[in-house]
């Protein structure tokens, strides 16, 4: 499901109809802070829908700390063999 280009309520919408994950494994997890406000989190996936092929990917996101909360400012993956 490519999100590029899309608005902040069509990659919801988008997201909201995909069907959730059967199975998922998160592997090399590290939270890497950028400054007292800003920090990454990159991993591994590997996951699978019902009756689709296991998809793995590399994934990193990016938090901004707003007002006492903590914002999702990216996301981004790129599948792995």
């Amino acid at each position: 499901m490519p999100l590029a280009g899309r608005t902040r309520e069509a990659t919801i919408e988008a997201m909201e109809a995909a069907r959730p994950w059967e199975r998922y494994e998160m592997s090399y997890l590290q939270v890497v802070e950028l400054t007292e406000v800003s920090a990454i989190v990159v991993y591994r996936v590997t996951a699978q829908r019902p009756r689709r092929d296991p998809f793995s990917a590399a994934l990193s996101s990016p938090f901004v700390l707003s007002k006492g909360i903590w914002k999702l400012a990216f996301h981004q993956r790129s599948p792995t063999a």
